[in-house]
């Protein structure tokens, strides 16, 4: 597949954000990162469009453009879309669960638990996120696949501190594989059930982060 610089840029861009690169509430000018990345302006601005449009940054006329800064309200409702598409998608496991897909998702799994023994926490969010977007294509929905990739990036920068605390990280594995045994053996509501309290506490400890001390003295305050 040819991707173009536009895509390029892009791209980097997106994984700079997600991984923290930049603080919340940064101001990201086209100058400075055209030269980091050693491009033109053109093909950052084009970026900086699409990563607004994703919900990763502010656009705001006459100022700049700016890393998003998160509220608990902005996690809730992330969290909650994700709680509605993943419950549905579980529903609509028994009839797109093909032998292919049963076997990624236990591949999956393997990589999970072997990251978790591991105590790598990096590639076990890797494999977390990998798992539940399996668990999204069970819906045979291309539209919600769609929409929760994008919803799902915003979740990104925040990922690891759902599994700070060693308590969270050995109930996560528990919760896993509590939810693939579940799908694999077609109890669908037993799943949901384990899904649903999974999302929750993971939200809880995102939210947590959100509001404190740490996060909130690395947010730039920019007079807008």
């Amino acid at each position: 597949m040819i991707t173009t610089m536009q895509d390029q840029v892009y791209q980097i861009l997106k994984t700079e954000i997600c991984e923290g690169c930049y603080s919340p509430g940064q101001w990201l000018q086209e100058k400075e990162l055209s030269a980091h990345l050693h491009v033109s302006r053109s093909p950052v601005r084009d970026a900086l469009r699409k990563l607004s449009n994703d919900g990763l940054v502010e656009i705001i006329p006459n100022k700049g453009t700016f890393v998003r800064v998160f509220t608990a309200s902005d996690i809730n409702d992330v969290y909650e879309f994700r709680v509605l598409v993943e419950s549905y998608s579980i529903r609509q496991s028994p009839k797109n669960l093909t032998p292919k897909l049963r076997e990624t998702i236990t591949a999956c799994l393997s990589n999970l638990q072997r990251t978790y023994r591991d105590n790598d926490r990096k590639n076990y969010i890797e494999y977390d996120t990998v798992l539940h977007a399996l668990i999204i294509s069970l819906s045979g929905n291309g539209l919600i696949e769609s929409t929760y990739e994008k919803i799902h990036s915003l979740l990104q920068p925040f990922r690891i501190y759902s599994l700070v605390s060693r308590q969270r990280f050995d109930e996560s594995i528990v919760e896993h594989e509590g939810i693939v045994k579940a799908i694999l053996a077609g109890d669908v509501g037993r799943a949901e059930e384990i899904n649903r309290q999974h999302l929750t506490l993971a939200k809880e400890k995102v939210v947590e982060y959100i509001t404190s001390e740490e996060y909130l003295s690395k947010c730039v305050h920019t007079e807008l």
